[in-house]
């Protein structure tokens, strides 16, 4: 996603088999994603996706600061898109400002 010519956020969706941080996948599991960032990772009610969700991790400080990871789920719990940039904008439900 670029705003304002500048990238603020890379999607991973399907077909792809690059791997986030720590190694999350797509199709990887809620319960995946929990082993590796625990609590960190808040949930939230997915906009369109029935059961599905939002796991969203956000970093306050250190060289990560104001960035985060966002994996949305399916009903099922599995990961069908990670998006990771800038706090605000990995929030963005539609992918586009």
């Amino acid at each position: 996603m670029v705003i304002n010519g500048i990238i603020r956020r890379f999607d991973l969706l399907r077909g792809t088999k690059v791997r986030a941080i720590g190694g999350i996948r797509l199709g990887a599991s809620e319960d995946d994603v929990r082993a590796v960032f625990g609590a960190r990772a808040v949930r939230t009610q997915h906009a369109y996706v029935p059961d599905g969700s939002y796991l969203t991790v956000g970093y306050a400080r250190g060289p990560y600061k104001g960035r985060g990871i966002r994996f949305e789920t399916d009903a099922d719990g599995e990961v069908t898109s990670i998006h990771a940039g800038r706090s605000q904008e990995i929030r963005y439900i539609e992918g586009c400002a």
